[in-house]
């Protein structure tokens, strides 16, 4: 017998078979091949010239008699058993990787691994491969760091185990604010005492590195705070940059924030409270404009008012005591109190003077009193005591004359009133009670009295209205006037006068626009006129008349002629010694031509005088 030459080399190894025999024994320790089967192909050989051979397959089975420990292998970075992982990491994050090895069979290979801590979980990837997983929240700030131990046992009897341990280290997160030491900080400050050092206030973060460093500054505050506070950022300390004032405010109260470096970064805040303790450092004072009113004809010992002084310090020293100097009239026209009441001591009358003006001593109760001199007016308000009063028209000046020429609107008069008083005392309105209602009417505020409607030649006569008077007083007091107004015939001025301003202006153009007309025709006239003399002004004469004077011969009708005066008043006008020119037959004086034609000239304008003028003349 012989073991085939085809064989697996483990099983080659670790059997033999004994050739007479035909017994398989083992060759060595078959621990390593527990739980195994093994194929042996055996060989039958005969001792023929011509060996003949038969095969046999032996199945040979190894029992797992022999329960081993498995054996635990690690996944670390590096190599190293140490894994890093942030404290905000999530429940799933894989924390560590291993495989576990058990060579037994049956139940000494059947291996069930756990963990020593439940804040991580082991979680199955294959038949013995197995990662480690977070599997609760993780706080850094309660556990930094993690001892975890793997432990793997298989289901031998007894069982066997392996154990591999490593650690897990937290890095840290920025999830923690910081955190002030208290949540309001008090300090107390006297006003007036220079900036300085007041409180600081201190916060922790139990982060670690950039994000466990703190820094401070003001929350979000107004300018006014701002310009009296500087928190330093590195120490908390909390300085007044200028004196504080009590007036202004006697608390001062504002945020501190605090931040660390972390991304992004958490902040929190505390609130700080400054009592600003007050001293007096203020005098009493009124407003620039500050008086008071009384009304006249009040009766003595009347209200007039109180006088309430501002002092804003506190305490005592802002309350405030008054006296009533006696440098002027007012002891004897005013009473005062030390709580600043002020009374009359007389009934005052507006209409003869209307503003007084005290002088007041303000002192406070402060430790030191600061005392100030106020200046106080006093102003008479008025009472509707007087009415109204007529200045037109009045018993010896009321009447008043128009025309039928007044048309619609015209202004007839205006009535005129006074009233002493003031204000809505004196302001008037004016109506006709009667007399001319539907004539006339008047304009309730100014007084105007104008036409309601063109007036006819039945509207002549005389109309006595009946004129009324109030003012806006309550009670409101009243006046009666009567006005006569006669209405007689009108004439062309009072027409003209009765027309609008544009009616004038059209009236006037008209005229212009005639004259300028008419004067145009007469200059034309007097144009055609000289122009024809002008043609005949150089006639012929003989011994000194024109030859056509000398040929002619006297008629009966040359009496009549209207020629006959010019040329007897030529001969008349002729000067004796006038220089005689002569040219030919014809010989004339050198003014001849001058005289003849201003005496034609005269006549010609005579000519053309209107009718009625000669007739006029002739009369």
């Amino acid at each position: 017998f012989q073991l085939g030459a085809r064989q697996n080399e483990e099983a080659f190894s670790a059997f033999r078979v004994i050739a007479d025999s035909g017994n398989i024994v083992t060759v060595k320790e078959l621990t390593s091949l527990q739980g195994e089967t093994l194929k042996l192909v055996v060989e039958a050989v005969d001792g023929g010239s011509k060996p003949l051979t038969a095969q046999a397959m032996v199945n040979i089975h190894i029992l797992d008699s022999i329960n081993d420990a498995p054996t635990i292998r690690m996944t670390m970075p590096y190599g190293l058993r140490v894994a890093k992982i942030t404290e905000n990491a999530a429940p799933g994050l894989v924390v560590a990787h291993f495989i576990v090895d058990d060579p037994d069979s049956g139940e000494n290979g059947v291996v069930i691994c756990h963990l020593n801590d439940d804040t991580f979980a082991l979680q199955k990837l294959k038949e013995a491969e197995y990662k480690v997983t977070v599997y609760q929240q993780l706080d850094r700030e309660s556990a930094s760091l993690y001892d975890v131990t793997i432990t793997c046992t298989d289901g031998g009897q007894p069982p066997m185990s392996a154990n591999v341990a490593f650690a897990v280290l937290l890095e840290d997160a920025n999830d923690n604010a910081p955190r002030f030491l208290r949540q309001v900080y008090l300090a107390n400050v006297t006003e007036n005492t220079p900036g300085g050092f007041v409180l600081r206030v201190e916060a922790e973060d139990i982060d670690v590195g950039q994000n466990g460093k703190v820094t401070y500054r003001l929350g979000n505050v107004t300018s006014l705070v701002t310009s009296y506070i500087h928190v330093n950022s590195t120490t908390g300390d909390v300085r007044t940059k200028q004196p504080l004032d009590h007036e202004i405010f006697r608390e001062l109260e504002f945020y501190v924030v605090a931040m660390d470096d972390g991304s992004p970064s958490l902040s929190t805040s505390a609130r700080v409270i400054i009592s600003v303790i007050d001293v007096n450092d203020n005098m009493p004072k009124v407003p620039n404009d500050f008086f008071m009113t009384i009304e006249e004809n009040l009766p003595y010992g009347s209200l007039v008012g109180n006088i309430d002084a501002i002092d804003p310090d506190y305490g005592l020293s802002g309350k405030v005591e008054y006296q009533l100097l006696t440098d002027n009239e007012a002891p004897r026209l005013f009473n005062l109190s030390k709580t600043g009441e002020v009374r009359a001591l007389t009934s005052f009358d507006r209409e003869t003077r209307d503003i007084y003006d005290i002088n007041v001593l303000a002192r406070d109760f402060g430790t030191v009193p600061l005392t100030n001199v106020l200046h106080i007016r006093i102003v008479v308000t008025d009472a509707n005591d007087h009415k109204p009063v007529f200045t037109f028209p009045t018993p010896y000046n009321k009447t008043i004359h128009s025309t039928i020429d007044s048309r619609f609107n015209a202004t007839i008069a205006r009535v005129v009133a006074t009233d002493r008083d003031s204000g809505n005392n004196a302001k008037l309105t004016y109506s006709i009670t009667d007399g001319g209602k539907d004539v006339f009417d008047i304009d309730p505020v100014t007084g105007r009295i104008y036409v309601m409607r063109n007036l006819y030649t039945k509207d002549k006569g005389t109309y006595d209205l009946k004129l009324f008077v109030h003012d806006l007083g309550s009670p409101n007091l009243s006046e009666t006037a009567s006005l006569i107004i006669i209405v007689t015939q009108g004439n062309t001025t009072a027409v003209f006068a009765a027309f609008g301003y544009n009616e004038q202006m059209i009236i006037v153009a008209v005229l212009v626009a005639f004259t300028v007309s008419i004067a145009v025709v007469v200059f034309l006239i007097v144009l055609r006129f000289v122009k024809k003399d002008r043609r005949d002004r150089r006639p012929k004469y003989t011994s000194g008349l024109p030859l056509e004077v000398k040929k002619r011969s006297p008629t009966p009708d040359d009496d009549a002629s209207s020629d006959e005066g010019p040329w007897r008043r030529y001969d008349e006008a002729k000067r004796p010694n006038g220089p005689i020119v002569t040219s030919g037959d014809v010989s004339y004086d050198a003014n001849d031509d001058i005289i003849l034609f201003k005496l034609k000239l005269a006549d010609q304008y005579k000519e053309l005088e209107p009718e009625d003028k000669v007739s006029d003349d002739t009369t």
